[in-house]
């Protein structure tokens, strides 16, 4: 949403970090976690870790789609009504 709202460098740098995000190989990158996992640790244990990489990995496409809805919110008859009519952003 921050990437979307402000835009300019703030939206180019938050972007350039989720294309990162989004070039990661996340099935590699879980099996190469499962892999560093001692063989020990029980299924319950390794279903939530695995879980929580799925997680910290996967945020990227849910974050550009909401960017882009905040990107098309902008430009909205209202929320230009609501700027000409004195609202002032939240800055």
């Amino acid at each position: 949403m921050i990437a979307g709202y402000y835009g300019n460098w703030t939206d180019q740098s938050l972007m350039a970090g989720t294309e990162l995000f989004l070039s990661l190989p996340w099935l590699y990158s879980l099996l190469g976690v499962r892999a560093f996992l001692p063989l020990h640790v029980s299924p319950v244990r390794t279903f939530f870790l695995l879980t929580c990489v799925i997680g910290l990995i996967g945020w990227a496409r849910p974050a550009r789609l909401v960017r882009g809805i905040v990107l098309s919110s902008r430009t909205r008859n209202y929320v230009l009504a609501a700027r000409s009519f004195g609202a002032r952003t939240c800055t």
